[in-house]
């Protein structure tokens, strides 16, 4: 009932947990008809990878993160890493991929503010989108981060725009409540 915080193990053993408690909330919306499933697997390409009944596969990156080290940005390692491997999967799987998730039990940063929005990635994906749907301009703060995500993922700007916007950042369960709510 209690978590050893000098053994690293048992900190590995909740985020599996949490990742596997994902997984049975993913077959659950499957149940329900949420998603239209017909395998769910788990450490398979991904942290978890959804087929369809369309012959696509979902790509699941699930991350813990303590609340009080505040919201997920776009400058964090596991961001950028994720979105590096959602590059390397639709390279690798063309016309195979259909959406890419980012699930973490933390929030995202959501900020207009000059010297935040370039971190936002809820901000991001929303400039990328009204680009695409609209023809908006990008602003610099945010192009800054276009760049900065497209040389860390060996990637052009176009693609990591084009896989940013088949990426949705989900925020789950608490790591502390998961187990209530399945």
């Amino acid at each position: 009932e209690t978590i050893d915080k000098s053994d690293p193990g048992d900190e590995l053993q909740r985020n599996i947990r949490y990742q596997n408690a994902c997984a049975v909330i993913i077959l659950i919306k499957t149940y329900v008809g949420k998603h239209n499933y017909i395998a769910i697997w788990c450490e398979h390409h991904d942290d978890i990878l959804g087929e369809r009944l369309d012959g696509l596969f979902d790509f699941y990156q699930i991350k813990t993160r303590k609340p009080e080290n505040g919201y997920w940005q776009t400058n964090h390692d596991e961001v950028k890493n994720s979105l590096k491997k959602f590059v390397s999967h639709n390279k690798k799987f063309p016309k195979k991929v259909g959406r890419f998730y980012f699930v973490s039990n933390a929030e995202f940063l959501d900020s207009k503010a000059k010297t935040l929005i370039g971190k936002s990635p809820i901000k991001l994906l929303e400039a990328i989108i009204e680009e695409k749907n609209n023809k908006t301009p990008i602003c610099e703060e945010l192009k800054k981060t276009i760049t900065s995500l497209s040389k860390h993922c060996d990637c052009s700007e176009d693609e990591i725009k084009e896989v940013l916007l088949n990426t949705e950042f989900i925020h789950s369960p608490e790591r502390e409540s998961y187990e209530s709510i399945i």
